[in-house]
């Protein structure tokens, strides 16, 4: 006879999640994140078995030859996608266990202490189907509810509802049928409360923060302390400002998609599509909604570039997906003088009609007639509309407030390809004008070529760099191309020359930079070299500067000004 286990940890978890897809199989300190939480499941002393409960789809096979490749029992469900609960019940009956536990397979900060604890406690009271902490206790556990075998099938039962069905545990909060047990934390988990779910991006760069601090001082045999982590938390709050801002998602509630619909390439440059990245983790963690980021370009795999992500080879392709599109809000940051405006003005209108929608952001605001709302993430427009909003305010970036001392360096960033050629001159300027006292740091962009550097130079070019706005805060003085990398160093308060920026601003534009005196202006490339021994030898220069930008710098409120923005469209569309 087969020994059936008592307890059974069943795992759910899917590839297809809206808001981070994928989310499973990222790295936690160098393991799957659901490989952390198979760990904590094993040092569980009173669970018997870990099963993963995913779906049978292309989508979660890489998830289910991750749990063959670890010899973890994986059940890939063939029904309803969205039905949870009967892919748990499929679980329980081929198992037929005594008691449950369903841990959601995005918390890697199980705490195994206190699942033991919940299941000692549930297997004492034969009469209880379920616990719950006593009234009036804080805790930062998520993601576990605990079942006894008959306490389960009187959930299954009654879950009749669509939610009931997507949702473990909502059938007994739509009409109570569970005799559950008040039970006491496994210990003081109550400071401070912080979602420990990974959601979001920025949910997981708050894990990965927490991870890698853990096994920097512990071996890999040892599972993340949640003591540990409340301690760290309360010493350094700032970690608890990476994901606070994120909305968690209810579950009655349903929630409206929003596409984004961009281009980028070595002419075009990056900053459309990086901007657009950055709009998709916006709306994604402060309004819950999950985002397609459409693209137009050659594929290529970006750190900074995540979720749901379609690519196309041209302009009609994405004009093809565009007019598919049936998301309750569509957005669109293009580059105006590199696609078909006439074309883009019917497509527009004809979605518009369609109910969809519609915001265009930066220089699409010449298109303002034809969508909802124009949004100018940038100090400047020459154009005057009811629907357009810009300002400082609108810059999609987060001020830098904390500036690193480091030794003295000169940065330099010419964009994500290098689109005026400054590469094939200006290392030769800034090795013969640039005190000897400062490193030169060059940021090679991912679609440009290497600078040209003679053989005795002293710059050091960075490719692939991950954390460039700490970067910018370090840095004595920053050489710019006018562009993204212009403003968030201004955002971080830094020294900044400008590059000259021939075909990429318009004079208007420059003008009113040069009135706001964010930074010093290269108008040619004859002035470079005495605007460089201007601002590396005056050390008045680049504190009159970096004064001038923090004050600029502070007034940045771009994501929350676009994230109320799309708020208020969705909640007047038709289509929600």
């Amino acid at each position: 006879m087969i020994n059936k286990p008592n307890v059974i940890a069943v795992i759910g978890a899917r590839l297809n999640s809206s808001r981070l897809p994928g989310k499973h199989l990222i790295p936690l300190a160098g393991k799957p994140l659901i490989e952390r939480v198979v760990e904590r499941l094993e040092t569980c002393e009173r669970v018997d078995q870990i099963i993963l409960a995913t779906t049978h789809d292309a989508y979660n096979e890489p998830l289910i030859h991750w749990g063959h490749h670890l010899s973890l029992p994986v059940y890939a469900h063939e029904g309803d996608v969205n039905d949870l609960m009967g892919r748990i019940d499929a679980v329980v009956k081929l198992n037929t266990p005594t008691w449950i536990v369903y841990v959601c397979g995005d918390c890697p900060l199980i705490e195994p202490t206190f699942i033991d604890h919940a299941l000692q406690a549930l297997q004492s009271h034969p009469d209880s189907d379920t616990v719950h902490l006593r009234d009036g206790i804080q805790s930062i556990h998520e993601g576990l509810h605990f079942y006894s075998l008959k306490g389960w099938e009187k959930l299954i039962d009654a879950s009749k509802s669509v939610m009931s069905r997507e949702h473990v545990g909502y059938a007994n909060r739509e009409k109570t049928v569970l005799a559950s047990l008040a039970i006491d934390d496994s210990d003081d988990f109550s400071m401070p409360k912080h979602r420990i779910s990974v959601d979001t991006m920025a949910d997981y760069q708050f894990m990965s923060a927490v991870y890698e601090r853990w096994y920097s001082t512990h071996g890999q045999n040892e599972i993340v302390s949640l003591k540990w982590v409340q301690r760290t938390l309360r010493q350094e709050p700032l970690l608890l400002t990476i994901n606070s801002h994120v909305r968690q998602k209810k579950p009655n509630q349903a929630y409206p998609s929003v596409s984004i619909f961009c281009h980028y390439s070595a002419a075009i440059g990056l900053g459309h599509l990086r901007r657009c990245a950055r709009i998709a983790g916006i709306l994604q963690e402060n309004l819950g909604l999950g985002t397609h980021i459409h693209i137009q370009g050659e594929k290529i795999k970006f750190p900074w570039l995540s979720g749901n992500v379609s690519w196309h080879n041209d302009e009609a392709q994405l004009q093809t997906a565009f007019m598919t599109e049936t998301s309750a809000l569509a957005l669109l940051d293009f580059k105006i003088a590199a696609v078909d405006v006439d074309t883009w003005k019917g497509l527009l209108t004809q979605q518009h009609n369609n109910g969809i929608r519609l915001i265009a952001l930066d220089q699409l605001s010449a298109l303002h007639s034809y969508v909802d709302l124009a949004f100018v993430p940038s100090f400047y427009s020459d154009i005057q509309a009811d629907n357009l909003s810009c300002g400082w305010e609108n810059y999609l970036l987060t001020p830098v407030t904390n500036r690193p001392v480091t030794p003295p360096y000169c940065l330099v960033l010419t964009g994500g390809s290098d689109a005026l050629g400054f590469g094939n001159y200006l290392p030769d300027i800034l090795d013969k004008a640039v005190p000897a006292e400062y490193e030169i740091l060059w940021v090679q962009g991912p679609l440009a070529p290497a600078p040209q550097l003679a053989d005795d130079s002293r710059i050091a070019v960075l490719e692939s760099v991950h954390d460039l706005q700490n970067l910018i805060a370090g840095a004595s003085c920053v050489v710019s191309s006018y562009g993204l990398s212009l403003f968030e160093a201004i955002t971080s308060g830094a020294a900044i020359l400008l590059l000259p920026s021939t075909g990429i601003v318009s004079t208007h534009e420059l003008l009113a930079l040069k009135a706001q005196q964010v930074c010093l202006v290269a108008d040619t490339d004859d002035a470079i070299e005495r605007q460089l021994s201007t601002i590396t030898q005056s050390a008045a220069t680049r504190e009159a500067l970096r004064k001038s930008a923090r004050r600029y710098g502070s007034k940045v409120d771009g994501c929350m000004r676009l994230t109320q923005a799309v708020e208020s469209l969705l909640q007047h569309s038709p289509t929600t």
